[in-house]
């Protein structure tokens, strides 16, 4: 105890006489404290980081298990689909079919869960039906095709001008109807949807067929089906939701439609506004007697008309068709694309050729890689392989089977004389005659046209 006191002496004493002397005993102690303390959080930022990085490693591992399921299931839907699809094709009626249109179809449709319809535009006669489970009986979501019967109601109220610009995206940018049908520009129909109003849309949906049975000689055929007319409500729990007009009529939500029904829309549009009722012939001796049954003949000015066909025909050369271009057939379509139970549709409906249209050829598959360019691409090789029957000999003059369609149709008011060989509708619905080279050089010209419309 006595030494203990008298070394707290000496040391007060020491801090009288300096009072740093503590301090430069304490410092070192001090910095070895800083320096573990520095080493320690240091070692606690390397753990945190390294279990950052597991758990991110592991995130990205439960996200690629996800994905993989996912894809699992998918695979396993297309495949259920595909096999859906062949079991189908299988139990066709081959009565009245075309063989040779039938041989092409299938040709081109290989391992594609879809149908396939191909029939004549100013008669109804249907050459061939491949999958006509499909084709009749079942209703699928129309895509972008709506939008052929957007831009025919557009055009009819008043609402736009095929040549003039839209503005679009604030203004920024501008489209006319056949820039919009050629590239399916969702907001341009999003736009003429929204002004046509959704009871209007419908008025025009239901006269040009849809909602309700072609009448096809054939049993068991759907209507399809139209949205509701009432407008969209704050949703419910449990309660499908009302589509917005805006989408019905840029990706046709609501709308359910066979590929029957998409052919004789197109049908309408080729021949001038009538609407036929698809016949299946079955045999030589019907086939001779043959008389078109038209369900109604539709208000369809020629002008727009050629508007439509010449949005068609830019689908085609240069936008989202582009791909099925074949060298030596003008042929005209609309493609289609979006989901539909997980997995995607690709839509065509088309007509060939442009000069002296005798087939409509529609094409609806699905799959998880299908898309619009899919069908189109399949359309494509059926008129590359029944090109015999769309181009006739040069020296030929009006071929007899022609000039029997026109006796049979003389119902149909001839709206528009056929375009003569090297002639094609223009962009703005006029008449240009240009070489028929290949694609790059037909493109320019109408790329060149359209500039000169002083449009975007």
């Amino acid at each position: 105890m006595r030494r203990f006191k008298r070394a707290w002496f000496i040391g007060l004493v020491c801090v009288l006489l300096d009072p740093t002397w503590l301090l430069s005993r304490i410092a070192p102690s001090a910095s070895v404290d800083e320096d573990a303390a520095y080493a320690l959080t240091a070692r606690l930022e390397r753990q945190a980081a390294r279990r950052s990085r597991a758990s991110a490693r592991q995130r990205a591992r439960r996200r690629a298990a996800q994905r993989a399921a996912a894809a699992r299931r998918l695979a396993r839907l297309e495949a259920s689909v595909r096999r859906a699809s062949q079991a189908a094709i299988q139990r066709d009626d081959l009565r009245g079919e075309d063989p040779e249109v039938r041989q092409a179809v299938l040709a081109a449709l290989r391992h594609h869960a879809g149908t396939v319809v191909v029939m004549d535009p100013y008669s109804g006669r249907v050459y061939s039906i491949v999958n006509q489970e499909w084709a009749l009986r079942k209703g699928f979501k129309p895509c972008s095709t709506i939008k052929l019967l957007v831009g025919l109601a557009g055009l009819k109220e008043g609402i736009i001008d095929a040549k003039a610009p839209l503005p679009l995206g604030g203004g920024s940018i501008a489209m006319n109807l056949i820039e919009a049908l050629a590239h399916s520009n969702n907001q341009y129909f999003e736009i003429i949807g929204e002004r046509l109003g959704r009871a209007t849309l419908l008025r025009y949906a239901r006269e040009w067929g849809l909602g309700q049975p072609t009448g096809i000689n054939f049993p068991r055929e759907s209507a399809g089906r139209l949205p509701s007319e009432q407008p969209p409500r704050p949703r419910r729990r449990r309660s499908a939701p009302t589509p917005a007009v805006g989408r019905m009529a840029s990706h046709g939500d609501g709308f359910a439609i066979t590929a029957l029904q998409l052919a004789a829309l197109t049908s309408a549009i080729v021949n001038g506004g009538t609407l036929y009722r698809p016949q299946i012939v079955r045999s030589e001796a019907e086939a001779s007697r043959l008389i078109p049954i038209p369900r109604r003949h539709l208000d369809l000015p020629p002008e727009h008309r050629e508007s439509l066909i010449a949005g068609m025909i830019a689908a085609v050369e240069y936008g989202t068709a582009k791909l099925a271009y074949v060298p030596g057939i003008t042929f005209a379509g609309k493609t289609g694309s979006c989901r539909e139970d997980s997995l995607w549709l690709g839509l065509f409906t088309s007509f060939a050729p442009v000069s002296d249209p005798r087939l409509v050829v529609t094409v609806i598959v699905q799959g998880r890689h299908e898309r619009g360019s899919t069908a189109a691409s399949i359309a494509g090789q059926i008129y590359q392989r029944l090109a015999h029957r769309l181009i006739p000999p040069p020296t030929a003059g009006p071929s007899h089977e022609r000039t029997e369609r026109k006796s049979l149709t003389h119902e149909w008011p001839e709206n528009t004389p056929p375009v003569s060989d090297g002639a094609e509708i223009s962009r703005y619905g006029s008449r240009e005659t240009h070489p028929r080279g290949d694609r790059a050089n037909r493109e320019p010209s109408v790329r060149a046209s359209h500039e000169e419309g002083g449009n975007p």
